[in-house]
């Protein structure tokens, strides 16, 4: 299975100590998106952000499995020293992180940002998170300034 992980930078002007960022992970993609060259399919609005940020085309993944590459990325650790070189979602079981690896999106949130793994948009099924309710509580709270 091939994964392709569409890394976006959007450097905000408005914002020069901090930039924004848009972090999409599009599973099984290859290289079929307009911005790699792909002729035959058509994403206009990836291809413009895209060519309005940073566009990522000489990476490497440890795992051929998309979970399990994730797994790299999100801990910056081979899957070997997680336990999660396996293709497991642990949805149903206690596994847990070792001991003091925090992802990066634990590392993102402790720096400011929003993160989220979003489910649903407009009430249309997006990705797996199970917590679109919350997503949506922390955006509105992100939008007024509280937390």
């Amino acid at each position: 299975m091939r994964c392709l992980a569409l890394f976006l930078l959007a450097v905000s002007t408005a914002c020069a100590v901090q930039p924004n960022i848009l972090w999409l992970v599009g599973e099984n993609l290859t290289h079929d998106l307009g911005c790699y060259g792909a002729k035959d399919v058509h994403t206009p609005h990836l291809d413009r952000l895209a060519s309005e940020s940073v566009r990522y085309t000489r990476v490497f993944a440890t795992n051929p499995a998309c979970a399990p590459s994730r797994s790299a990325f999100f801990t910056g650790m081979y899957q070997t020293s997680t336990d999660t070189q396996h293709m497991r979602s642990h949805r149903s079981d206690a596994f847990r992180l070792p001991e003091g690896v925090r992802p990066v999106t634990q590392r993102m949130r402790e720096a400011g940002y929003f993160t989220a793994n979003i489910k649903t948009v407009n009430g249309e099924a997006v990705g797996t998170s199970t917590s679109s309710t919350k997503v949506r509580s922390m955006t509105r709270s992100r939008r007024t300034g509280a937390r």
